[in-house]
């Protein structure tokens, strides 16, 4: 199993795993229960760096950046809830697809 999927399987069943194993979790360092995600701002400074460096915002649903940031499907998902973006989110995301 890869390291990714163990920890997303222990945070999916918290409720599963005893006291002890609660503990030993938690005792590691930068545990965190909730999945760590980047707010939409430094989402948008990884685009605006792939722009940069590409010179257009065609990304691969599937691209994933050195860093292991999902780059493609969160970017392809502001894509599908555009009409749910606030406005200056809209207008700053809508000029960097140009």
């Amino acid at each position: 199993m890869k390291l990714g999927r163990w920890v997303n399987f222990q945070r999916g069943n918290q409720n599963k795993l005893s006291n002890k194993q609660k503990i030993a979790l938690e005792s590691l360092n930068g545990w965190r229960w909730a999945k760590p995600e980047k707010t939409w701002e430094e989402m948008l400074e990884v685009l605006k760096a792939y722009v940069e460096k590409n010179g257009n915002a065609n990304i691969p649903q599937q691209y994933v950046t050195k860093d292991g940031v999902r780059l493609g499907r969160w970017f392809h998902r502001q894509r599908t809830i555009r009409d749910t973006l606030s406005e200056d989110r809209k207008r700053i995301f809508e000029e960097l697809c140009q």
